[in-house]
Protein backbone atom coordinates (compact mmCIF):
# COMPACT_ATOMS: atom_id res chain seq x y z
CA UNK A 1 0.00 0.00 0.00
CA UNK A 2 1.21 3.74 -0.84
CA UNK A 3 0.72 6.36 1.57
CA UNK A 4 -2.88 6.94 0.09
CA UNK A 5 -4.15 3.71 1.37
CA UNK A 6 -4.99 3.15 -2.42
CA UNK A 7 -3.48 -0.04 -4.49
CA UNK A 8 0.25 0.53 -5.13
CA UNK A 9 1.18 -0.27 -8.99
CA UNK A 10 4.49 -2.18 -9.86
CA UNK A 11 5.56 -0.87 -12.86
CA UNK A 12 6.91 -4.44 -14.77
CA UNK A 13 8.89 -4.14 -18.21
CA UNK A 14 10.00 -6.88 -20.42
CA UNK A 15 12.17 -6.25 -23.68
CA UNK A 16 13.99 -8.82 -25.97
CA UNK A 17 17.85 -8.39 -25.34
CA UNK A 18 20.42 -8.72 -27.88
CA UNK A 19 22.09 -11.48 -26.54
CA UNK A 20 22.47 -15.22 -25.40
CA UNK A 21 20.51 -16.66 -22.38
CA UNK A 22 18.36 -14.36 -19.62
CA UNK A 23 19.40 -10.99 -17.97
CA UNK A 24 17.36 -10.41 -14.48
CA UNK A 25 17.69 -7.04 -12.20
CA UNK A 26 15.78 -5.15 -9.89
CA UNK A 27 16.13 -1.41 -10.91
CA UNK A 28 14.92 0.89 -7.56
CA UNK A 29 14.53 4.04 -9.92
CA UNK A 30 10.86 5.51 -9.65
CA UNK A 31 10.07 2.81 -7.21
CA UNK A 32 9.68 0.32 -10.13
CA UNK A 33 10.59 -3.23 -10.95
CA UNK A 34 12.06 -4.13 -14.25
CA UNK A 35 13.18 -7.63 -15.62
CA UNK A 36 14.52 -8.03 -19.04
CA UNK A 37 14.05 -11.14 -20.56
CA UNK A 38 14.77 -12.93 -24.16
CA UNK A 39 11.73 -14.05 -24.84
CA UNK A 40 8.21 -13.43 -22.59
CA UNK A 41 5.69 -16.13 -21.93
CA UNK A 42 2.20 -14.57 -20.60
CA UNK A 43 1.82 -17.45 -17.20
CA UNK A 44 5.22 -17.09 -16.52
CA UNK A 45 4.90 -13.33 -16.55
CA UNK A 46 2.21 -13.15 -14.81
CA UNK A 47 3.19 -15.48 -12.03
CA UNK A 48 6.26 -13.11 -11.53
CA UNK A 49 3.53 -9.96 -11.47
CA UNK A 50 1.70 -12.43 -8.38
CA UNK A 51 4.51 -12.54 -6.30
CA UNK A 52 4.79 -8.84 -6.84
CA UNK A 53 1.17 -7.89 -6.05
CA UNK A 54 2.00 -10.28 -2.80
CA UNK A 55 3.21 -6.37 -1.57
CA UNK A 56 1.77 -4.29 -4.24
CA UNK A 57 -2.11 -4.14 -4.83
CA UNK A 58 -1.49 -3.94 -8.37
CA UNK A 59 -4.47 -2.06 -10.13
CA UNK A 60 -3.45 -1.98 -13.56
CA UNK A 61 -1.87 -5.13 -15.31
CA UNK A 62 -0.31 -4.61 -19.01
CA UNK A 63 0.72 -8.34 -20.86
CA UNK A 64 0.53 -6.86 -24.22
CA UNK A 65 2.75 -9.26 -26.47
CA UNK A 66 3.42 -12.23 -23.76
CA UNK A 67 2.37 -15.26 -25.33
CA UNK A 68 -0.10 -17.37 -23.87
CA UNK A 69 0.71 -21.12 -24.94
CA UNK A 70 -2.42 -22.92 -25.26
CA UNK A 71 -5.01 -20.00 -26.66
CA UNK A 72 -6.05 -19.45 -22.72
CA UNK A 73 -6.00 -16.43 -19.98
CA UNK A 74 -2.35 -18.40 -18.19
CA UNK A 75 -1.41 -17.56 -14.88
CA UNK A 76 -3.97 -14.72 -13.47
CA UNK A 77 -5.73 -15.54 -10.31
CA UNK A 78 -8.23 -13.72 -7.70
CA UNK A 79 -5.64 -12.91 -5.66
CA UNK A 80 -5.27 -9.29 -7.95
CA UNK A 81 -8.22 -8.07 -5.78
CA UNK A 82 -7.69 -4.37 -6.52
CA UNK A 83 -7.25 -4.70 -10.49
CA UNK A 84 -9.04 -2.27 -12.45
CA UNK A 85 -7.27 -2.39 -15.88
CA UNK A 86 -6.32 -5.28 -17.85
CA UNK A 87 -4.64 -5.45 -20.87
CA UNK A 88 -4.29 -8.99 -23.05
CA UNK A 89 -3.63 -7.27 -26.40
CA UNK A 90 -1.55 -9.51 -29.19
CA UNK A 91 -1.07 -12.34 -26.99
CA UNK A 92 -2.34 -15.23 -28.83
CA UNK A 93 -5.83 -15.97 -27.09
CA UNK A 94 -8.81 -17.93 -28.64
CA UNK A 95 -10.85 -18.03 -25.13
CA UNK A 96 -12.03 -16.06 -22.16
CA UNK A 97 -12.89 -19.24 -20.35
CA UNK A 98 -10.33 -19.22 -17.85
CA UNK A 99 -10.64 -15.25 -16.18
CA UNK A 100 -10.63 -15.34 -13.14
CA UNK A 101 -12.99 -13.60 -10.55
CA UNK A 102 -12.04 -9.66 -11.14
CA UNK A 103 -14.67 -7.60 -9.45
CA UNK A 104 -13.60 -4.47 -9.70
CA UNK A 105 -12.19 -4.44 -13.24
CA UNK A 106 -13.60 -1.87 -15.13
CA UNK A 107 -11.72 -1.63 -18.79
CA UNK A 108 -10.22 -4.94 -20.46
CA UNK A 109 -8.20 -4.63 -23.46
CA UNK A 110 -8.33 -8.05 -25.53
CA UNK A 111 -7.78 -6.62 -29.23
CA UNK A 112 -5.47 -8.59 -31.72
CA UNK A 113 -6.57 -12.07 -30.31
CA UNK A 114 -8.41 -14.76 -31.90
CA UNK A 115 -11.93 -14.82 -29.71
CA UNK A 116 -14.59 -15.78 -31.64
CA UNK A 117 -17.18 -16.11 -28.56
CA UNK A 118 -17.41 -17.09 -24.96
CA UNK A 119 -18.07 -13.61 -23.54
CA UNK A 120 -20.83 -14.74 -20.79
CA UNK A 121 -17.69 -15.19 -19.01
CA UNK A 122 -17.14 -11.71 -18.40
CA UNK A 123 -20.97 -11.47 -17.05
CA UNK A 124 -19.50 -13.84 -14.51
CA UNK A 125 -16.18 -12.80 -13.84
CA UNK A 126 -16.20 -8.96 -14.80
CA UNK A 127 -19.57 -7.81 -13.74
CA UNK A 128 -18.33 -3.96 -13.27
CA UNK A 129 -16.71 -3.99 -16.87
CA UNK A 130 -16.91 0.02 -18.18
CA UNK A 131 -15.01 -0.34 -21.38
CA UNK A 132 -14.09 -3.14 -23.71
CA UNK A 133 -12.47 -3.63 -26.05
CA UNK A 134 -12.69 -6.71 -28.47
CA UNK A 135 -10.83 -4.93 -31.90
CA UNK A 136 -9.63 -7.22 -34.45
CA UNK A 137 -10.85 -10.84 -32.60
CA UNK A 138 -12.82 -13.44 -34.82
CA UNK A 139 -15.94 -12.73 -33.81
CA UNK A 140 -18.51 -13.07 -36.83
CA UNK A 141 -22.35 -13.02 -35.68
CA UNK A 142 -24.64 -10.35 -34.27
CA UNK A 143 -25.43 -13.13 -31.59
CA UNK A 144 -22.27 -13.74 -30.07
CA UNK A 145 -22.63 -9.93 -28.02
CA UNK A 146 -25.60 -10.84 -26.45
CA UNK A 147 -24.00 -12.17 -23.54
CA UNK A 148 -22.77 -8.58 -23.41
CA UNK A 149 -26.95 -7.51 -22.48
CA UNK A 150 -26.09 -8.33 -19.00
CA UNK A 151 -23.09 -5.75 -18.72
CA UNK A 152 -25.08 -3.17 -17.48
CA UNK A 153 -22.09 -0.71 -16.83
CA UNK A 154 -20.71 -1.34 -20.04
CA UNK A 155 -20.40 2.15 -21.72
CA UNK A 156 -17.31 1.78 -24.16
CA UNK A 157 -17.44 -1.30 -26.87
CA UNK A 158 -14.71 -1.56 -29.60
CA UNK A 159 -15.07 -4.30 -32.69
CA UNK A 160 -13.51 -2.43 -35.09
CA UNK A 161 -11.85 -5.35 -37.35
CA UNK A 162 -13.82 -8.22 -36.46
CA UNK A 163 -15.81 -9.89 -39.12
CA UNK A 164 -18.95 -8.78 -37.69
CA UNK A 165 -18.36 -4.62 -38.14
CA UNK A 166 -18.77 -5.46 -41.89
CA UNK A 167 -22.75 -6.46 -41.33
CA UNK A 168 -24.91 -4.37 -42.46
CA UNK A 169 -26.34 -1.33 -40.63
CA UNK A 170 -23.80 -2.17 -37.92
CA UNK A 171 -23.61 0.38 -35.93
CA UNK A 172 -27.17 0.44 -35.56
CA UNK A 173 -27.80 -2.81 -34.86
CA UNK A 174 -25.41 -3.08 -31.55
CA UNK A 175 -26.67 0.37 -30.69
CA UNK A 176 -30.17 -1.48 -30.22
CA UNK A 177 -28.65 -4.82 -29.05
CA UNK A 178 -26.99 -3.11 -25.87
CA UNK A 179 -28.50 0.27 -25.42
CA UNK A 180 -26.25 0.83 -22.33
CA UNK A 181 -23.43 1.69 -24.75
CA UNK A 182 -22.44 5.06 -25.01
CA UNK A 183 -19.75 4.53 -27.64
CA UNK A 184 -19.07 1.31 -30.43
CA UNK A 185 -15.55 1.78 -32.02
CA UNK A 186 -15.09 5.51 -30.17
CA UNK A 187 -17.88 7.60 -32.00
CA UNK A 188 -21.49 7.69 -29.97
CA UNK A 189 -24.66 7.19 -31.82
CA UNK A 190 -24.20 10.66 -33.61
CA UNK A 191 -20.66 9.67 -34.34
CA UNK A 192 -19.32 12.09 -32.08
CA UNK A 193 -15.96 10.85 -30.92
CA UNK A 194 -15.26 9.81 -27.66
CA UNK A 195 -12.59 12.18 -25.83
CA UNK A 196 -10.84 11.78 -22.79
CA UNK A 197 -13.15 14.41 -20.94
CA UNK A 198 -15.64 12.10 -21.29
CA UNK A 199 -14.21 8.99 -19.79
CA UNK A 200 -12.72 11.22 -16.87
CA UNK A 201 -16.27 12.90 -16.40
CA UNK A 202 -17.85 8.68 -16.56
CA UNK A 203 -14.81 8.03 -13.59
CA UNK A 204 -15.30 11.24 -11.76
CA UNK A 205 -19.14 10.05 -11.81
CA UNK A 206 -18.55 6.54 -10.46
CA UNK A 207 -16.17 7.79 -7.44
CA UNK A 208 -19.09 10.08 -6.73
CA UNK A 209 -21.60 7.22 -6.33
CA UNK A 210 -18.82 5.95 -4.41
CA UNK A 211 -18.97 8.47 -1.96
CA UNK A 212 -22.56 8.51 -1.73
CA UNK A 213 -22.55 5.09 -0.15
CA UNK A 214 -21.52 2.65 -2.53
CA UNK A 215 -18.29 0.51 -2.18
CA UNK A 216 -15.09 2.75 -2.35
CA UNK A 217 -12.93 1.80 -4.81
CA UNK A 218 -9.23 3.32 -4.24
CA UNK A 219 -7.76 4.81 -7.67
CA UNK A 220 -4.45 3.62 -9.21
CA UNK A 221 -1.37 4.56 -8.87
CA UNK A 222 1.01 4.53 -12.03
CA UNK A 223 0.42 0.96 -14.07
CA UNK A 224 1.62 -1.87 -14.20
CA UNK A 225 3.35 -2.40 -17.95
CA UNK A 226 5.01 -5.18 -19.51
CA UNK A 227 6.55 -5.00 -23.33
Amino acid sequence: MDGTGGPRSVCLHSKSVQRSGSEWGRSSEHQHISFYRYRSFMGLTIHILYCAAVCFQVGELVVDNCRSSDGEVEGLSEEFTELEVLSMVNVGLSSLSKMPLLPRLQKLEVSENSIGGGLSTLVEKCPGLTHLNLSSNKLKELSSLEPLQSLKALKSLDLYGCDLSSLDDYRERVFQLLPQLTYLDGFDQEDNEASDNDYVEEEEDEEDEDEDGGESVPPSHGQTLLK
